[in-house]
């Protein structure tokens, strides 16, 4: 489920609109929450329950509150041909 908080019309905002960007071959765990102005890298994992306070790069399994980069993935095979490396 994807959901914003900007939709509302009083003018209590804490700063401007931003959008999300989560670009292609990325995976958000359960619960993950991902803050304006953010993007999430391609074929980057976020762990579950992550909340994602900054940009995170592509090809990189990140976790944590906030979300920090736990590794780096070198192959990367959507497919499922082959397994990322280090996994």
């Amino acid at each position: 489920m994807i959901t914003g908080t900007d939709w509302h019309t009083d003018d209590l905002r804490t700063g401007p609109d931003a959008p999300v960007t989560i670009k292609k071959g990325a995976w958000l765990g359960v619960n993950v929450t991902v803050l304006k102005g953010v993007t999430i890298g391609e074929n980057t994992l976020v762990a579950a329950g992550s909340v994602v306070i900054r940009s995170l790069p592509a090809n990189v399994v990140a976790g944590g509150v906030p979300a920090k980069v736990l590794k780096r993935i070198d192959t990367w095979h959507p497919e499922g041909k082959e397994a990322p490396v280090g996994l």
